[in-house]
């Protein structure tokens, strides 16, 4: 199981090899991917697309938060979650009341298999 990276300095975040290197006031940090579950990049820190592919590889989902703490949003790997489709029908089931009837259906269903 991974750890919990937290960045909390101006920066950038790259990738260099097969790791991750941050880079604040000419000084490169390398960070283990092995051991990384996720990242909270908790100041203003620059990324690129080859980071991000890099990460997705690996299941790295990384969060941001502005200068003054506030969420921005989140990084997903795309094969390890949900696909738009399925998140759009999951909202409809929602809003519609639909997700009882559908909670009741799969537990009836899994009752009899234990």
């Amino acid at each position: 199981m991974g750890s919990t990276k937290y960045i909390t300095s101006m920066g950038e975040l790259t990738r260099k090899d097969n790791s991750i290197c941050f880079r604040k006031n000419q000084k490169n940090i390398y960070l283990p991917i092995e051991n990384i579950k996720e990242i909270y990049c908790m100041n203003e820190i620059s990324i690129n697309t080859k980071l991000l592919d890099y990460i997705s590889s690996k299941n790295i989902v990384i969060h941001f938060f502005n200068y003054y703490g506030f969420y921005s949003g989140t990084f997903y790997p795309r094969e390890q979650y949900s696909s738009g489709k399925l998140l759009v029908k999951e909202v409809e089931a929602y809003n519609c009341g639909k997700r009882v009837i559908i909670a009741q259906k799969n537990s009836e269903s899994y009752c009899g298999k234990y």
